[in-house]
């Protein structure tokens, strides 16, 4: 033992060295796994950190589509001010084009037009009650006048004409055959040529005009159907015609659009208007109650006039443009129906057209406004039967098209020009007159 630890003695470095050697590797161990659970404790705890900070910096957004029937658009976003300030911007475009288009739509329904006599509507004075109504019957005539001037209508020869033209043409046949007893051969020519010359009469009239129509045709109202004073259900009256006039107004230039690049009803794709009725709405329509000559809640559509055609804007409540118009298609197929935001009123439309060119009478009703074609019928026209009514329709064949019509009329403008009572009726807020002093 004692020279064991001489020579430990003698060799202290290299024991020392040794034992160096021999603890260092386990104390190493030790102390690496030490730092090592340190280290991972450390990593952990920034790890979590991090994802806390994305827990708070990340936020589901849920953007609403705004076009009906489409799904909210989600995601998971980083909040950031760069973010929230390009939100606002798009969000603000969004906002600018929905109003823009808002208001062009109500400008294109409207199409800058206001009511006939400006005195009478909303409301007259009281001492214009009694004479206002005749006027507004005036005014009505006179502008249906204006509108079949305008789309150039015109009417076949009267059988009057026809018969003193025809007469005068026997005469004049009779004397170039110098004989007082006619031959059958001679009878034969002579019918030919009085056929020929009242074929002549009516090709001529169609050549002069661009339209068969006329006021009878138009259901307008009779002297004799002026309400006695415009207050109550009469001013309701002369208000339904002033928007049939507008409805009626809107079609017959539609059909005129149709026939710009045609000479004469002879080549027009639209000839003739046969029958035009206005009804108030889905429940009058089915109940076979038209608005003939404006009777009963029918409205129409606005009329040329230079009374009030500036801004379409409006301060009625009625009006919300933001609200959702629920759709209703057990009323009708377009599922549209009367609502705080429009009005919808139907039209049962007969017109002959060129039968290879009705799309582009179609085409034109749905440009001129929100028109919408429901229901068609289609029967060819007879033109021997035509010609005994004195209606020449060219060489084309033509078709008897009956249509059912749909259309919208923006309460954001007519809203302004109902009377009160019309407005309870059709369920628009009429406003509370304050008390006088």
């Amino acid at each position: 033992m004692n020279v064991v630890l001489t020579w430990v003695k003698a060799n202290i470095f290299i024991v020392g060295f040794c034992a160096i050697m021999i603890i260092a590797p386990v104390a190493m161990w030790f102390v690496a796994g030490s730092m090592n659970d340190g280290v991972r404790k450390e990593v952990a705890a920034r790890a979590s950190k991090i994802q806390d900070l994305d827990r708070h910096r990340q936020v589901l957004v849920s953007i609403v589509n705004p076009v009906p029937g489409n799904q909210p658009i989600s995601d998971s976003v980083v909040l950031n001010p760069r973010l929230l300030d390009r939100f606002r911007v798009t969000t603000g475009i969004i906002r600018g084009d929905a109003e823009r288009i808002r208001e062009e739509a109500v400008q294109f329904n409207r199409k800058q037009r206001g009511v006939l006599v400006p005195d009478l509507f909303p409301a007259p004075p009281a001492h214009r009650r009694e004479t206002l109504p005749f006027k507004m019957h005036r005014s009505l005539v006179a502008a249906y006048e204006e509108l079949l001037d305008e789309v150039q209508a015109g009417s076949p020869p009267s059988a009057d004409e026809v018969s003193e033209n025809i007469e005068a043409a026997r005469e004049r046949l009779t004397t170039q055959i110098l004989l007082d007893d006619l031959t059958p051969e001679d009878e034969a020519w002579l019918a030919e040529q009085l056929a020929n010359t009242r074929l002549s009469q009516y090709a001529d009239a169609a050549a002069a005009i661009g339209l068969y129509a006329s006021l009878d045709r138009l259901r307008v109202p009779g002297e004799g159907s002026v309400p006695p004073r415009a207050e109550g259900q009469g001013l309701v009256e002369l208000f339904q015609w002033q928007w049939q006039y507008w409805i009626i107004q809107d079609i017959l230039l539609a059909l005129h659009e149709a026939n710009k690049d045609s000479a004469s009803v002879l080549d027009a794709p639209a000839k003739r208007l046969v029958s035009i009725e206005v009804y108030a709405d889905a429940g009058h329509r089915a109940s076979g109650s038209p608005q003939s000559g404006g009777r009963g809640m029918g409205m129409g559509a606005p009329g040329r006039s230079s009374a009030d055609a500036g801004s379409a804007k409006t301060t009625d409540p009625a009006v919300d443009p933001a609200k959702e118009v629920a759709l209703n298609f057990a009323a009708s197929f377009t599922g549209r129906t009367t609502n705080p935001l429009y009005d919808v009123r139907l039209v049962s439309l007969v017109i002959v057209v060129d039968t290879a060119r009705m799309p582009e009478v179609f085409d034109a009703l749905a440009q001129r406004n929100f028109i919408t074609i429901t229901d068609a019928a289609i029967q060819p026209v007879d033109p021997f039967s035509a010609l005994k009514g004195g209606y020449f329709y060219g060489t084309a064949p033509a078709s008897h098209v009956t249509l059912e019509l749909e259309t919208i009329w923006f309460r954001q403008w007519t809203a302004q020009f109902m009377p009160d009572e019309l407005k309870r009726a059709l369920g628009v807020p009429v406003p509370t007159t304050p008390p006088a002093g």
